[in-house]
This record gives C-alpha cells, structure tokens and sequence, in this order.
C-alpha cells in the first residue's frame, strides 16, 4: 500500500513579502526581448465544475426533456431529492449549462402545482413550450410559453365532457406540432378517469390556446369499436405535418394480455381516425395476445410501445407512410424471455425487422429510438432500459439496474435501407451514457446525439446525467445534470498550449462511489458549440480514491492522456484529450505512485517499492520493471533516455540508459524528505537537474545537482517550506533564458502560514542561490494548500515569444464545494514578468551627462523608462562595469509616480557620481500593482558618461 502522508489539518494564512534586497553581484542579463506585454499577476480561481448552471445536480432526476430539432435549445424537468422540490429548466447552449425557469410557472399557476409531470417544445421553434402539470387537486393542467419560458399561459384543464385525466401518473405522452399558418397542435396522452384509452388535443395560435377537444372522440378511433384501447402510450406529429396534418399514435388494447395497433389519425379540415383519416386503413396491429409489462406506465409509457418515422414521411401518400414500432414484452408465465421488438410498419403491412436486425436479437428493453435519415436511407440509436434483462415472473425491476460506473449501454446501426434491418447488425456504445436505469437517444444533428438518463431514482448520486455523442453514438461523455458527487479533486492537467484543462475528481464513498475525468477547452474543434464548457469524459471507480493524469510532452494540444489509478496497476489512456474511449492496461509493478511520459507512445511507471517499469506501447507493452536503488517512490520524471527518481527519505537516482540501470545520487540535505523532481529546460546542454524536498514538519527545500559533475546537492536558498511541485517553463518559448541561467523554475510549497509557489529566473546560474533571488506567488491567495502531490503544481504556455507561462494547482486545504466551486479547486496564476524587462528611455546609449563647473561630480538628471506593464515598483542599478560586479548605486523596489502613457522615472541626485566616468544602468520591475513582489528581467543595460 501507498504510505499514508500526514498533513496537519488547520488554516493557512498567507504571509505577503513586504521587502526586498538585491545583491549588488549580478551578472549581466541576456540580451533584451520583450515579449508579451505583462498584465494583472495574481491568483485566481478556475471555474470547476459544480452546480452553477446545473453541471451537478446532485441527488436528483431527470423525469423528462424536449429538444430543439438542432440541439440549440432544450428543456428538462428535474426533481431534487436535496431540496424535495420539481424544477423546469431551460437551456440555449446545447444542454451544456441550464437556467431555471419555475418562476413564471408557478406565478401563472398561483403556486398550486404538486409536480411536473411532462414537457414537449415545437422542436422547429423551441422558444414554444408546453408543460403538463399535476396540480394540488389532481387535476392535470398544460401551461403553454411562446418566448421561452420567461411567460407562461395556461391552457387550462385537460378535460372534455366529463373525461379527464385521473392523475399526473395517468400522463404518458406531450407532444407539440410545427407551427402552420400561426397555428399549433397540442396533444396528450395515456389513460383516462374511465380506465379507456385517453389522447386530448388543444389548438394554440401564439400563447392562445383552445378549449381540449377528447380526440378519441373523432371518428375511426380503434377501428370504430373493434377493439377498446386501454392506454396509449406514444404520439408522433408526421413531419410532413405542414401538408399532410397527421399524428400517429400507439395503442394498447384488451386486458391481459395484450394488443398494440398503430392508429392513424388527420387532424385537418376535417378530423378522423383510420378508415376515416386521410389514409384510409385501418388500425394496424403490430402485436397481439402477449405481456406487456405495463408497471412501467408509472415511469413512461413510451417504454411500452413507441414510434419512430422517417423524415420523408407523409401520411397523403401510401408508398410515404414507413414507421417503426417498438414493443417491450415477454412470451409467457412458463417461458418469461424479454424481448423488444422493432417492428417495420409500411402502409397498412406490418412485418418484425429480423431477428438479426433486432438489438441483441430482440433480448434487451428499449426505452426510445430515433431514427434519422429518410426511407430509403438511415441511421439509428437505441436506448436500452438498464441492463435490457429482467425476468417479468420471478425476478425484480432491479435487474434492470446496470452496474455502477458502467452506464446504460446504447446502439446505432448505420446502414440502414428502406427501413429494412432484418440483416443489419446493431454496434453497442464503447464509451455508453452513464446512469443506471434508463437511456432515452435523440438525434439533433448529422453526427450528434444526446442520451439523457431518466427516472434515476433509485439511488443518490447514481450518475444520471445529459450525455452528447459526436460519432452518432459511439462514445459518449457528460455535459450536464450530473448526478454525482465530487468530494475533492485528486490532479489537475493543462495542454501546453494552455487550451484544454483536464481534473479528476473523486467520490469516496456516495452513491455509486463513481470518480470522473472532466475536460475544458477554451476552444473545442470537435464541437465548438462546447468551447468553454466543461464534460466528463470518464466515469469509473479509482481503487485507491486517488486519479493522476498525465500528458505527452511532444504535443501541444494535449490529445494523448493517460490515466493513473495510483495504488494500483490499472492505466487508462486517451488518445483525443480524453473525448473518445478510453483503453486499458495493466502495468507491471503494482503500487503506481507516479507516472512520466517520454512520448505519447513511452510511459514510465514507478511503483511504491522504487521499481521502475516501462511500456512503449501505451500501456500495453510493459516491460519487466527494475529497481531504481531508491527504497520507496514517490516522483518520477522522463527527458530522453534520461530518467530521475525521487524517493520517500530524501533519495533520488538517475539513469541516462532508458531506465535499464540507475545510479543511486547523494541523498538530499533534507534527509527523510518526499523528493519531487525535475530536468531543467536546458537539460541537454547544462546537465542540471533540480529536487524539491518537504518534511512532514512543513520543512524543506530546494536544490540543484549537474549530472557527472556534482557530488553534494546545491542549496539553492529557498525558504525552508514543504515544497510538493517543481516545474520548468518552455524553454523555446522564452527568449530570456539560456543554457547558463536554466528555465525559470517554479515550486509550489505549504508552511507554517503560508502556501503559494516559490519562483527563481536563473536556478542554473553557477552565482544564483540567494534568498534574494525567489519570489514566491501568493498574491490572491487566503487559505488554500497547494499539497495535492505527488506534482501538485502544473504549467502551461511559454511556448512563443507572445505567450506566458501559467501556473495551476489545487486547493486541497478541505472538501471539495460542489455548490459553487469555490473551496477545494483549482488555482491559477499568470506570469506576466519571466520573459519580460522594462524599455529604457532616456538618457540615450552613450549620452553626455553634464558636471557640476567648479566640482568633479554630476549635475542631477533624470532616468526614464517605459511603464513596465503593471508594475508599480522598481530596483535600478548604477554600475561602473557591463557586469554590474562594481556597483555605484543600488536602488530597491524603488515607486515611481506613474501617469498615464508617461515614462517612469527616477532624479538621480548632484554629486551622486564622479565626472569623466562611464556608468552603466539598468532597471527591473519587482512589484505588480497587486503588490504581488515577482521580478522581471533586468533592463538590456544602457551606458552613460559624466562630463569632466
């Protein structure tokens, strides 16, 4: 097992650099490139995923949706078992985030609503809305909203002639028409006070709508009498309802067992049903005399029986009129074998698509499909109903529950003619929606779908949630209402290019005890529509409540990830920024405590016991792993063939051979320290590698060793903190920096009060190595802990001249705030100063400065330069040499008054220096307007010459 860290548990409070010195021996800076121009510099918070905008919705279900035909708009109801209270959201970014809407509702409705029982929109113009309603006195009711949802009317009670709905329960459809000539339809379904068959239908123009009309009523319904219908369970507008005005509906006939037809109906100049519809045929009986397992009613009926058409349908035209119908039911008490069945209706013929075209052969349950294409052309999703399996005589609808973390698995079938499948196999999701119980699919797009987990209430935190699909059908990943709970986030991963942010957040011991991977992108070139949003992109169960991801170091877009679940053997990559389906090895050491990348293809694994393991098949080709000479791991890191170890006990070694032999380094001066280590960006030309060491006393430090020439670790003069993250910048991408001063280091680090990331420009500098030389980033910050190791602090960025280094780390200091993510996430800072230096100004390169006339000594004169960005304080330097080795004046975090587009200045004062000299000046920012104290880059020096 992982040996346990012990953390002390208490505030931390930030302890902000009031002052600063300079050594007056500095080498000369590289030469002066100024690249972006600094900004605001302090910590800030990253948005995480919570609660805002219904990403988690914890505890809760999805009791039914509606969608815009493109996905744009969409609408859900939700209920809340936290808070026992129904919410009807909307949605205007792909069901990516949703605003609730309840408050015109409920104004319209005074208040006397006891649920929302189903929503429907014209899928053509989703800022039209209807909403059924049961309310305090059982009556069902539909609320109609033409602006969406920010009004509401109501459309009064659906009854007709002493006919009504007995309850909400009652209610297994709402259907809404396109709009034709200003005019809509409104339809609903399912059984009435009589225990018959029930389907209303009201006409709206604008937010007007008609008294309900009993359309059962019209005639031809059930064949006029030849048989009695005891529920219908589904209703579908034709698509071609602009010319053709007709609806379909499915019915379930007789007592048990049990009948269902497909009824035609016009609902035109003249209404009427079957042989009295446009059509002309009668009733078509898809299925007679079987069991139906009609306890599902009390959930959605749809799931009974329901119909899907085609985009060519029309009902004016008999070689127009294909439909599909699927019917859930079982054989008989002796021989109970679910099956849901598809079945091809075309015209008045009806015939069972298989069995090799029937999902699984017919032996799962479907909750829904949707169909897109045309008839002779098309592509469909099946959402199952849980596990598909349950055995109607003996067993239990818990069956039907899948497994936690697995999902609802879903199909599509993408090669689908005349509407004819009986030979075309279905393909199961790689990556299925996530949920338990069941999955409702609906297309909104040439290669996208969303599948929405409903009537999740099972359990708490059972993982319903709104899923997109990119590949009609094939994986899937979260976009909102997820029902999870995230109890605090185990590691953080940013692309280089600093687009994409990637966290795992874990859930110890709620619910299902799933653990996610979430991703955002600034800009998402798969779906921009999700630009700037976040989407879980794993759901499983971390052995060890403990996920690390890493990257492949030679991409910049961060598309290959790789999935550690440390404590164990178990990896898992991504080979698209964790968007497509994720494939699993087993590596060969069994305690993972941390993993480098070489390559996207080259992984390095270390184990608890400091062996190393190598795969260079992803994390399928391990090799025998070997031991590192460090008794216990704890960090690992890769350049080349190059690879350090840090241990537990303040060791580290190192191998220049791939990791097939390594050399024991003197231990660290923090003896019994957590050693993290790191390369320096110039690695191949300077040979320096650096380690951060922290006690569980909140004691370490930070230290520098050259490969072949070092014997003892070099003190690099940090303070004396708990240091848990070490990271170098970009080394192409910043022109300040070279071989001789390193990359710009950055650690972060917990002590005593304080938490924040301590930062050196030149950590390879053979004179570096003062206190004087570290800033440490805490500006923003009030108390956090930035302890989530192992490599608690990551960077991004610096990858041109024009771009900044970012920081992140996580805030572990207590639990994770679902509500808001305010407490427990991540933290980012921008350095706006490490490839930056102020613009001197005036006096010019080689300037006269004038002497006093009777006295060997300067007249007072004025240094200018350029605003450095938002820097409010300064060091200058005035030296006798290029070298700034014979210092005349060392000016400290020196405030000039700064106007508006006006140079900084400093009045260097009479009699400051002697005439017939050349000096040398230079200037550096140390203080952002934040009060942050981070150092720039020294000015590319300038030289003067005092008049005799």
């Amino acid at each position: 097992m992982i040996k346990a860290r012990a953390w002390k548990v208490r505030a931390m409070y930030m302890l902000i650099a009031t002052a600063l010195a300079i050594s007056l021996i500095i080498t000369a800076a590289p030469a002066q490139q100024v690249s972006a121009d600094p900004g605001l510099t302090e910590w800030s918070k990253v948005s995480t995923p919570s609660e805002e905008g219904w990403v988690l919705a914890p505890d809760s279900v999805i009791v039914d949706y509606a969608v815009a035909e493109d996905g744009d708009m969409a609408y859900a109801i939700v209920y809340s078992y936290d808070t026992s209270q129904f919410y009807l959201l909307r949605s205007t970014d792909y069901a990516a985030t949703w605003e609730n809407i309840m408050d015109a509702l409920e104004e319209e409705a005074d208040g006397d609503i006891n649920w929302l029982v189903r929503v429907a929109s014209d899928a053509e113009d989703a800022d039209f809305v209807a909403v059924a309603l049961e309310m305090t006195d059982l009556s069902v009711r539909v609320f109609i909203s033409d602006d969406g949802g920010a009004t509401f009317e109501n459309a009064g009670e659906v009854e007709d002639g002493g006919v009504y709905f007995p309850d909400g329960y009652d209610v297994s459809d709402l259907e809404v028409s396109p709009q034709v000539d200003g005019g809509r339809n409104i339809a609903i379904s399912g059984r009435d006070n009589y225990g018959d068959a029930a389907l209303f239908r009201c006409t709206v123009a604008g937010d007007s709508a008609t008294a309900w009309q009993d359309a059962t009523d019209y005639d031809g319904w059930d064949d006029e009498g030849y048989f009695d219908s005891y529920l219908v369970t589904d209703i579908i507008f034709s698509p071609s309802w602009g010319t053709d005005s007709t609806i379909l509906a499915a019915a379930v006939a007789g007592d048990g067992p049990y009948d269902v037809y497909l009824q035609s109906g016009s609902w035109g100049t003249s209404e009427g049903w079957n042989e009295w519809s446009i059509l002309g045929i009668e009733a078509v009986p898809i299925i007679e005399d079987v069991d139906i397992p009609m306890w599902l009613t009390d959930l959605d009926a749809g799931a009974l029986a329901g119909i899907t058409l085609p985009e060519d349908y029309n009902g004016r035209y008999s070689n127009k009129r294909y439909a599909w119908v699927w019917v859930n039911w079982y054989s008989d008490d002796v021989n109970p074998v679910p099956v849901g069945t598809i079945f091809r209706v075309k015209d008045d013929n009806v015939n069972t698509v298989g069995p090799m075209g029937q999902v699984e052969d017919g032996e799962v349950w479907l909750t829904n499909i949707s169909y897109k294409g045309t008839i002779a052309e098309g592509e469909a999703i099946a959402g199952v109903l849980g596990t598909g399996t349950y055995d109607p005589v003996h067993g239990s609808p818990d069956e039907l529950l899948t497994e936690c973390c697995e999902g609802v698995q879903v199909y599509r079938n993408d090669n689908i003619y005349n509407m004819d499948i009986c030979c075309v196999p279905w393909f199961d999701a790689c990556k299925p929606p996530t949920g338990t119980f069941a999955m409702a699919v609906s297309y909104v797009g040439e290669d996208k779908a969303y599948a929405v987990s409903l009537w999740g209430f099972f359990s708490p935190y059972d993982e319903d949630a709104w899923s997109v699909s990119f590949d009609d059908g094939d994986t899937w990943n979260q976009l909102s209402l997820v029902d999870t709970k995230i109890d605090y986030l185990s590691d953080v991963a940013v692309s280089p290019d600093c687009n994409k942010t990637m966290l795992v957040s874990v859930n110890e011991e709620s619910g299902c005890e799933c653990d996610s991977v979430w991703l955002h992108a600034e800009n998402l070139p798969e779906a921009e529509e999700y630009s700037g949003k976040w989407l879980r992109t794993w759901c499983g169960e971390l052995e060890n409540d403990w996920g690390l991801l890493r990257l492949a170091p030679e991409e910049t877009d961060g598309e290959t990830v790789y999935l550690v679940d440390r404590g164990s053997d178990n990896m898992y990559w991504n080979e698209m920024e964790t968007l497509i389906c994720w494939e699993q090895g087993t590596a060969t050491v069994d305690e993972i405590v941390d993993l480098a990348v070489k390559d996207k293809e080259t992984i390095y694994a270390l184990d608890i016991n400091g062996t190393v393991a190598m795969s260079d098949d992803y994390a399928l080709g391990w090799h025998e792993p070997e031991d590192s000479e460090v008794e216990e791991g704890y960090t690992i890191a890769v350049w080349g063939d190059h690879i350090l170890i840090g241990g537990c006990d303040g060791e580290a070694s190192y191998s220049d051979d791939g990791g097939e032999t390594f050399t024991l380094l003197e231990d660290t001066p923090t003896i019994d320290g957590y050693v993290t280590v790191a390369f320096d960006s110039y690695f191949d030309q300077n040979d320096t590698i650096y380690a951060a060491t922290d006690n569980d006393d909140y004691t370490g430090g930070i230290y520098r060793w050259v490969i072949d020439e070092s014997d003892l670790w070099e003190n690099l003069g940090a303070e004396s903190y708990a240091y848990t993250g070490l990271m170098l910048d970009n080394a192409d991408g910043n022109p300040m920096t070279s071989a001789d001063t390193g990359g710009v280091l950055y650690a972060s680090y917990v002590g005593g009060d304080t938490t924040g990331v301590a930062r050196c420009l030149t950590p390879a500098e053979d004179v570096c190595c003062s206190g004087t030389d570290w800033d440490y980033l805490t500006k923003g910050l009030t108390s956090e802990l930035f302890k989530m190791t192992p490599q608690a602090l990551k960077i991004c960025g610096c990858l041109a001249e024009d771009t900044n280094s970012r920081l992140f780390a996580i805030d572990s200091s207590d639990y994770y705030d679902m509500e808001s993510g305010i407490i427990g996430t991540v933290w980012s800072f921008e350095d706006c100063y490490a490839k930056t230096a102020p613009t001197l100004a005036s006096p010019a390169d080689g300037a006269t400065i004038r002497a006093h006339p009777r006295r060997c000594i300067n007249k007072a004169f004025t240094l200018e330069w350029d605003q450095h960005g938002d820097a409010r304080a300064y060091d200058i330097q005035i030296a006798r040499d290029a070298d700034f080795t014979e210092g005349v004046l060392n000016i400290i975090g020196y405030e000039p008054r700064l106007k508006k587009n006006k140079a900084a200045s400093y009045v260097v004062a009479k009699g400051t220096l002697s005439c017939g000299v050349t000096y040398y000046w230079r200037v550096r920012s140390v203080k952002d307007e934040t009060g942050q104290v981070i150092h720039s880059w020294w000015s590319e020096p300038r030289s003067f010459r005092v008049a005799h």
